[in-house]
């Protein structure tokens, strides 16, 4: 009996002491605050659909409808990589695919092809293993491989030109079945590609998810972000909620599934939803 307790101990905690095989918990959305097991690679991919259907007005100061044939589509697939370099430290690099297309009764453009790319470092600086509680802290930033110039008159620039940095808190809880994760994030942004300088931002965010069994995990996020212009610029902001879920197929092979809706928001064009659809993968 004691052998059997200690057995069920060992998977609830994700590891086979032997084998040193790792059953993962993995977030939907956000930065996890664990870290990786020294040479572990996680590799991970999403598709994501967003639905425009509203713009700002500078002239009114409010969110509108797109007018009648008007439309925006901006469709990306993700690949995520996370490497353990230290138990303490991992290395993360994700890299888009980015198509975009925008169509309007006088015009349309569009372009396809890499998007910006980000590398970063998340080292753990305190774990109260007793409590189950972790926090680490994230130095992001991100890198413009997009195509943004020599661009003809019919495509669209793919990233914002600039080289922007961040550092985020991140706390998390474990309570048993299910955990709470916080953010906050602040990104420093560079000049875009046409030389102005862009806001930087502030996103704060809340999760939870509950394993409600072994196969599946709900979760769901609150998103808040808000950038900080400069004398005269509009202030742009969104509060989003994530509600989404993942199905375990093998032990370290997730498939995931979430929508993101516009709670409230200011922005340059907005979505009323977004699809997600991605895979988890632990080596």
């Amino acid at each position: 009996m004691k052998r059997l307790l200690l057995t069920l101990v060992v998977i609830e905690m994700g590891l086979f002491a032997g084998n040193k095989l790792l059953t993962p918990r993995p977030p939907i959305y956000g930065i996890p605050a664990k870290t990786l097991p020294r040479k572990k690679l996680i590799i991970r991919g999403y598709f994501v659909y967003p639905h425009f259907v509203r713009k700002y007005n500078p002239r009114s100061g409010m969110m509108e409808k797109l007018p009648p044939g008007t439309s925006l589509s901006v469709e990306s697939f993700v690949l995520k990589l996370r490497y353990g370099i230290t138990s303490r430290l991992t290395a993360i690099a994700n890299f888009p695919f980015v198509s975009k297309k925008f169509s309007s009764p006088s015009f349309a453009k569009s372009s396809s092809g890499i998007g910006d790319s980000i590398g970063a470092l998340i080292f753990k600086l305190h774990h109260d293993r007793k409590n189950r509680f972790i926090t680490s802290v994230l130095l992001w930033s991100k890198w413009p491989t997009a195509r943004t110039k020599n661009l003809s008159s019919d495509e669209i620039p793919l990233g914002t030109g600039s080289y922007d940095y961040g550092i985020a808190l991140l706390p998390e809880k474990e309570f048993g079945k299910w955990d709470l994760r916080w953010c906050f994030f602040y990104k420093i942004k560079g000049k875009n590609y046409q030389g102005k300088d862009q806001p930087n931002q502030i996103i704060l965010s809340w999760s939870t998810a509950y394993n409600l069994s072994y196969r599946f995990i709900p979760e769901v996020s609150l998103v808040y972000t808000k950038e900080f212009p400069g004398a005269g610029e509009p202030a742009f902001y969104s509060v989003k909620m994530v509600a989404g879920g993942q199905f375990r197929i093998k032990r370290t092979f997730l498939v995931q599934a979430a929508a993101l809706a516009n709670l409230k928001a200011r922005l340059p064009f907005a979505d009323d939803f977004t699809l997600w659809l991605g895979f988890y993968s632990l080596f």
